[in-house]
């Protein structure tokens, strides 16, 4: 037979194959079976290596085979790692882990740039919530002057300067923690207060040289308005 001949035949069968799909299939099974070469997809090659089923060389090969050069072999199994969240990079940052260069480079590798980093670290700063602010207006937290002739911010300084690592890795700044602070403070009862009040040690009401008084002290107790002024 002739080289005609045999690519005749060989078109033949094609031909037929493509008019009848399921003889091309079974072509493709005997020969696949006869001579299985499929190399697979880069990403069951990576999962394969990281779980040990192929060696790092059998790696390259295959990709070699795929043609891809050595070069980026490498590339590929280096971008195959699974790198942190930003919350997770942020944490290590507020925890005194990893520096702010180091924190920005890494989110830049999960598109995040510097300004969105920056604004997210500002939202994630922990905050009062809603129980806590109204704690804080009622103990006059959000009249400095008057928690300052209270004492309440006595210590803030010295406890902030032990705990800054640690209210650091919260994400709770400065002003936040002082607010804490100046609002944690235990207070007397209200049978205390009139006690004070009868012996003289405050008055029923606040004046500019003596914050302290049962009005206020009842007002930081959360006793309704209605009950105080009787």
């Amino acid at each position: 037979m002739g080289l005609g001949s045999a690519m005749a035949i060989v078109g033949g069968a094609m031909g037929v194959s493509m008019m009848m799909p399921p003889f091309a299939r079974n072509i493709t099974y005997k020969m696949n079976e006869g001579n299985p070469n499929v190399i697979p997809d880069i990403a069951l090659l990576i999962e394969a290596r990281y779980r040990g089923e192929i060696t790092p060389e059998l790696f390259t090969t295959y990709l070699n085979q795929s043609g891809i050069g050595y070069g980026n072999v490498e590339r590929l199994w280096n971008i195959s790692e699974n790198l942190l969240g930003i919350m997770e990079l942020i944490s290590l940052n507020r925890r005194g882990v990893i520096e702010m260069p180091l924190l920005l480079g890494e989110a830049e590798k999960l598109r995040w740039s510097a300004d969105r980093v920056g604004k997210l670290l500002k939202i994630t700063e922990a905050i009062p919530s809603t129980t806590d602010i109204i704690a804080f207006a009622v103990r006059e937290v959000y009249s400095p002057e008057i928690a300052e002739a209270f004492g309440q911010y006595e210590g803030a300084e010295d406890v902030y300067d032990k705990a800054e690592a640690d209210l650091k890795a919260v994400g709770m700044i400065k002003d936040t923690f002082t607010k804490y602070w100046a609002a944690h403070w235990m207070l007397p009862s209200v049978g205390q207060g009139f006690e004070m009040l009868h012996r003289g040690v405050i008055g029923m009401t606040a004046t500019p040289d003596e914050p302290l008084s049962l009005e206020r002290l009842m007002t930081a107790l959360d006793i309704m308005p209605a009950l105080n002024s009787s």
